[in-house]
């Protein structure tokens, strides 16, 4: 049937290595014909805390059914991952083009399902990525559910669908953050990714989001053992259990069990009332049943007039008066939405981080001068005055220390868009034979937002490469938006990737043109856009971002810039990309033959990140001197991981 790879090292046994490896002898003779499956992870249950592990299954029939079955070696939570906006964790190698099936299962220390979810894949022989959600949503949902179809058997967004509904292959269940349902929980957002509606945690460092809000993550060491993320073995600082001494060498001895080492024995049964909401678990101690209208209670999720049960005793939402009865998720107006939303709340007042909703804050010692502040550990020749309306760049001041002369930052990796500027974002958009990301040029339709370096910063190809370019404090760097195939003239940023953003050096500020990440942490608003042109891409095709779609201003200000005022269809006209597909469809493995080579989004498009010298890919399609490409493996796998997708010059590979 297939063959299982992982696109980083896991974790995993001699004798399971050895067992894969006769599994995918003897499977791999049965057919020469291959294809490739990437599996994504996208999930807002927390990594690290409420799972630490992933299994990927792969079944020629359904996991209801008896069939040939391999699994694949177990992905540990990497803490350099975004498991919302989406984590490889498999490889596969299928040998057929008939319909497969794989299993998703998210674990915890004690190896207990937290969640799960299985998707069908169709018959067909062209590399696929999977995007697999597996969401809160779906915690308190058992499928099929009453009056579902029958073959509504797996959960996404909280409703029964059946296996072969994906994200990619099933309609959009979301086009953009508006079209999901609000966060259950006070500290989260709802955000629509590539796997669907997911609540985002917006809690800080060492925090996870719960129901009362954000609370401080388990840890080893903190004296409690926490049942998701600890074992007696784990972690027998914690743990009362005592770890046996044969513990975790693959055998569950006479001396051991689920309880005191689960890593050789298993996970222990169900007990309901251990506060461990397990999948496919019936108890309503540790798995509450969701909220609905009628069942008296108003819900954070309730309100006028979708549930009328609610409305009597609920305040006007939009009177400009947020009421106690009033909150973030049934009325969007009593949100916190940070610093700049005219409300000072208890972590700014205590952080002074935020002058705009505070006011003025003065602390000796907090490595900022004020106006009229006498203390010399702050007031120093190498730093700026804090309130002369002048924003000295070169001397420490940026808008992360110096609002009143900097303005406020626009906040990275970002906060959520104002509802009043955004638009209906597509996820889909044309792609050559129906491959997965082979996008035409109007699939496409980026642009720039101005930003500038806050300090002195590098521009790189990949992480651990050298520099392409070193930017000043001032030095505008230009930020790609997300793909726009639905042409909005203020489509939001593209994720940063591990705290790294892409763009491009604007010329004319004593750097070279160039493409490539730079650290979010370095970068602000360009707060001087009305003495810089717009930045239209690198060749001038596409076109800048003119309203601040992340503004905290329902007004949504202008990004002012010097030139024509160029909207996305003017820079992007119908039917751009006609002939994108004048080619076929092809399956070789090549190597990248040029120190750096753009993998772009379409044939003559923006780029999308970059590939390496002797790096490996697998052509998938060629036209027109073009090649559409995934890769195989990478010299830069947190910034061009393996399975990364787009078209290169096919004269770079050989």
């Amino acid at each position: 049937m297939g063959e299982l790879r992982a696109p980083v090292s896991y974790p995993v046994s001699v004798a399971r290595m050895a067992t894969l490896a006769a599994w995918v002898g003897l499977l791999a003779a049965c057919s020469p014909t291959s294809r490739s499956v990437y599996v994504d992870l996208h999930t807002d249950l927390a990594a690290g805390v409420d799972f630490v592990a992933v299994r990927v299954e792969l079944s020629d029939t359904s996991f209801a059914s008896p069939g040939v079955r391999l699994t694949a070696p177990t992905h540990e939570v990497d803490g350099a991952l975004d498991y919302e906006e989406g984590a490889r964790v498999a490889e596969l190698e299928v040998s057929h083009c008939e319909p497969v099936y794989i299993r998703v299962t998210l674990l915890d220390a004690a190896g207990r399902s937290r969640g799960q979810r299985v998707a069908e894949l169709p018959a067909g022989c062209e590399a696929r990525v999977v995007h697999v959600a597996i969401s809160l949503a779906c915690a308190r949902v058992t499928c099929p559910g009453d009056g579902d179809p029958a073959d509504a058997t797996t959960c996404h967004e909280g409703r029964c669908v059946p296996p072969t509904c994906l994200a990619d292959a099933c309609g959009e269940f979301c086009a953009d953050d508006a079209a999901c349902d609000p966060a259950t929980r006070p500290c989260a957002t709802a955000a629509c990714t590539e796997g669907g509606c997911l609540e985002v945690d917006g809690c800080g460092a060492g925090e996870v989001c719960r129901a009362e809000g954000c609370v401080v993550a388990p840890r080893c060491g903190d004296g409690a053992c926490d049942p998701s993320t600890e074992t007696p073995c784990g972690c027998p600082m914690d743990c009362e259990a005592v770890c046996p001494a044969s513990c975790r060498d693959g055998a569950c001895g006479a001396d051991e069990g689920p309880d005191t080492c689960p890593e050789d024995c298993g996970p222990p049964d169900p007990v309901c009332g251990d506060a461990i909401c397990e999948a496919s678990e019936a108890c309503p101690a540790d798995c509450p049943a969701a909220p609905g209208c009628g069942d008296a209670v108003c819900a954070p999720t309730e309100s006028c007039p979708a549930c009328p049960e609610c409305c009597p005793a609920m305040p006007v939402c939009g009177d400009a008066v947020c009421d106690a009865g009033e909150d973030c998720a049934a009325c969007p107006e009593c949100c916190d939405a940070g610093c700049g939303d005219g409300r000072c709340d208890d972590a700014e007042r205590a952080s002074c981080a935020c002058e705009v909703d505070c006011g003025l804050c003065t602390t000796c010692g907090d490595d900022r001068c004020d106006a009229g502040e006498a203390c010399p550990a702050d007031c120093t020749a190498e730093r700026g005055v804090c309130g002369d309306d002048a924003c000295e760049l070169d001397l420490r001041e940026t808008c992360g220390t110096c609002q009143r002369d900097c303005g406020w930052c626009i906040g990275f990796p970002g906060i959520g868009q104002a509802a009043a500027c955004r638009g209906t974002h597509g996820t889909g958009g044309d792609v050559c034979a129906s491959i997965a990301e082979a996008y035409t040029q109007d699939a496409v339709n980026v642009g720039y937002y101005p930003l500038m370096a806050a300090t002195t910063t590098e521009l790189v190809s990949g992480e651990g490469r050298a520099p392409l370019a070193t930017l000043m404090p001032g030095d505008l760097f230009a930020a790609q938006s997300t793909r726009n195939p639905g042409c909005l003239d203020a489509p939001p940023f593209r994720p940063a990737r591990d705290g790294w953003m892409f763009g491009y050096v604007v010329a004319g500020t004593g750097v070279e043109t160039r493409v490539g990440w730079v650290r979010a942490a370095d970068l602000s608003l360009d707060l001087f856009p009305e003495n810089h042109a717009c930045v239209d891409g690198v060749a001038g095709t596409d076109f800048a971002i003119r309203t601040n779609a992340y503004s905290r201003n329902p007004s949504c200000e202008p990004l002012d810039c010097v030139g024509p005022a160029r909207s996305c269809r003017d820079a992007n006209p119908a039917g751009q990309g006609a002939g994108d597909c004048d080619g076929a469809t092809a399956s070789r493995d090549a190597q990248v033959d040029a120190d750096t080579l753009l993998l772009r989004y379409a044939q003559d498009g923006p780029p999308r990140r970059y590939l390496h010298r002797d790096d490996r890919v697998r052509v998938l399609y060629e036209a027109g001197g073009w090649a559409f490409v995934t890769s195989l493996d990478s010299s830069s796998p947190v910034l061009s991981p393996p399975g990364s997708r787009g078209w290169v010059l096919a004269d770079n590979l050989r």
